[in-house]
């Protein structure tokens, strides 16, 4: 519904749960409400995951915190990139 509303802030922050949920559910990280990016950065073994993580986190935390308007070339370079890293788990 976000993108089809056009609400492409938000889809990012969905992206990025989503993100989080798959590498929860195979067993990469340990899900918990207090940790940070930063911790489940460090509970990630597999060295290309990690930094693909790394990179959506700030890209999460760039969109979603940043008090800007977020074009759509952006938007679309950071759904591609939190797509691919989805598919890849």
């Amino acid at each position: 519904k976000t993108l089809t509303a056009g609400e492409n802030r938000l889809c990012i922050r969905y992206y990025y749960l989503w993100l989080l949920k798959k590498m929860s559910e195979s067993e990469i990280i340990i899900w918990d409400l207090e940790k940070t990016n930063s911790d489940y950065g460090n509970e990630i073994k597999n060295e290309q995951l990690k930094a693909d993580f790394a990179y959506l986190s700030y890209l999460y935390n760039y969109i979603w915190y940043g008090e800007f308007e977020l074009d759509v070339n952006t938007f679309d370079k950071a759904k591609t990139a939190f797509e691919k890293t989805i598919q890849s788990i």
